[in-house]
């Protein structure tokens, strides 16, 4: 299980909806759902294994975007995009 904290609200940037990620027949994120605000600070915590380093991965793009669930980043969905620059500014 993962846990997250927000510390205040403003425009959110990051919003996951039922994430689901699997790797080598074992489910990694199931129903995972977050939504991450601008000029927030975040703590991601969780055991060995929950998936921690795998959602960074997916939202990076640095692993098999093999994922079903709603990624959107500054209001494009991950899966649409063609240039990451469009992500980070």
């Amino acid at each position: 299980m993962i846990w997250w904290q927000s510390f205040d609200f403003t425009e959110s940037s990051v919003v996951i909806k039922n994430l689901n990620f699997s790797y080598k027949n074992k489910q990694i994120l199931k129903d995972f759902n977050l939504e991450i605000f601008e000029k927030e600070i975040y703590v991601l915590l969780g055991n060995n294994g929950s998936g921690k380093s795998t959602l960074f991965n997916i939202l990076t793009n640095q692993t098999d975007q093999n994922y079903t669930g709603s990624i959107q980043i500054n209001g494009i969905s991950l899966h649409e995009f063609q240039n990451w620059n469009q992500f980070w500014r």
